[in-house]
């Protein structure tokens, strides 16, 4: 797809005579615009390979800045008029979204990726070999999803320094956010308190150990420095308390999902309910996964309900709950089964992070009976 839209965006610039709108745009985000634009040349002009193995120039032209750019202005430009025409569309869409009394939550990893502008430009924030590899690596331990862990092989964070450094890299990066989003969803959360670190070297997550985070440290800095910060903790998993204490310290809602938490005592004033996320089976795949006695609990939660399917009565409990925000992926409102399954965590590749829909027609079906859920709920607008 991306090869297919190449064509016409080297049309459209081709065609493109900046004006005011975009000599603002530039200046407003200088801070990363420019270098990413840089990062961007960079990377073609080694065929697309990391930076990690970038000439000793390329790879350090940030610190060193040893030759000239003019070669790639045009190029550079080019990469800037793409950022600029994203952002405007994706402002039109949030203005949009706004007039409908829609807010968008954004979601943020906690890591990034090492071949990325943000570590290429920002490398002292993060532990790094002097060649620019990893020192230690992102992941969890042995846990519910992965008996091996997960070994996401992010960099981490050299928080020692951001520290010193009045945590820099993560005020941008949340004033950033502010400018696309009104709520930021922050995924592994726990990382803040403790985060699993992994020797490079290593090819599962099994061995590492826990390492103490920034904490409160960190969001004193970041409330301080960003304004109206709107977060939602990913606090999902087997935490310590501490955890809980420094996402309550904050106010901030935590997440209820269901296929986790259905047997559980919640307090829903301070959770966004799920059905499930990203990472979980759809409703349906997980329902034929539940063994019997299982299944007959369910049956007890939900007998109140009088609707067809079991995943019906389960969107309905949910949006029955107390919890101010309740969140229902597209594939479980349709009822699909785990060949829709958007992302099975640990795995890379195909057929992850594809899921879309052609057409509403086939959704517009089943958002009938969707949307009295929510009059009966008393979550819809009357209007």
């Amino acid at each position: 797809m991306r090869k297919q839209k190449q064509e016409y965006y080297q049309l459209a610039f081709s065609r493109f005579v900046p004006d005011d709108d975009y000599y603002a745009f530039v200046e407003k985000n200088k801070s990363w615009l420019y270098a990413y634009a840089v990062f961007r040349v960079f990377k073609t002009y080694h065929h697309e390979r990391s930076w990690i193995e970038w000439e000793e120039e390329y790879k350090n032209f940030q610190q060193d800045q040893t030759f000239s750019l003019l070669p790639f202005t045009k190029d550079m430009d080019y990469h800037m008029f793409l950022q600029y025409f994203f952002f405007l569309q994706w402002q039109q869409l949030r203005n949009y979204a706004h007039q409908k009394n829609i807010e968008i939550i954004g979601d943020m990893p906690i890591y990034v990726g090492l071949d990325s502008a943000d570590v290429w430009q920002n490398r002292e924030s993060f532990l790094l070999e002097e060649d620019g590899t990893p020192s230690f690596v992102a992941g969890v331990p042995p846990d519910y999803f992965s008996k091996f862990g997960q070994r996401w092989g992010n960099p981490l964070y050299d928080w020692e320094y951001l520290k010193k450094h009045d945590y820099t890299f993560w005020v941008e990066r949340m004033k950033a956010s502010q400018q696309m989003y009104d709520c930021v969803r922050i995924d592994h959360f726990r990382a803040f308190d403790t985060y699993w670190e992994i020797p490079a070297s290593e090819p599962t997550a099994v061995i590492g150990k826990w390492i103490e985070g920034p904490a409160y440290d960190l969001f004193d800095a970041l409330y301080a420095k960003v304004q109206n910060l709107s977060i939602l903790a990913e606090d999902l998993g087997d935490l310590r308390s501490e955890v809980y204490q420094l996402r309550d310290y904050y106010h901030l809602k935590g997440m209820y999902v269901f296929q986790f938490h259905y047997a559980s005592d919640f307090d829903f004033s301070k959770v966004v309910v799920y059905s499930g996320t990203h990472d979980n089976d759809t409703l349906n795949g997980w329902l034929k996964t539940l063994k019997k006695a299982e299944y007959k609990k369910l049956e007890t939660l939900l007998k109140d309900y009088s609707e067809t399917w079991m995943y019906q009565k389960i969107l309905h409990y949910c949006l029955d709950l107390e919890a101010q925000e309740v969140i229902i992926p597209v594939w479980d409102i349709m009822g699909k089964d785990s060949d829709c399954r958007f992302n099975v965590p640990g795995q890379i590749g195909s057929p992850n992070w594809e899921y879309h829909l052609t057409d509403f027609k086939e959704f517009d079906v089943y958002l009938e009976q969707f949307s009295h859920m929510i009059k009966e709920s008393q979550r819809g607008d009357e209007s």
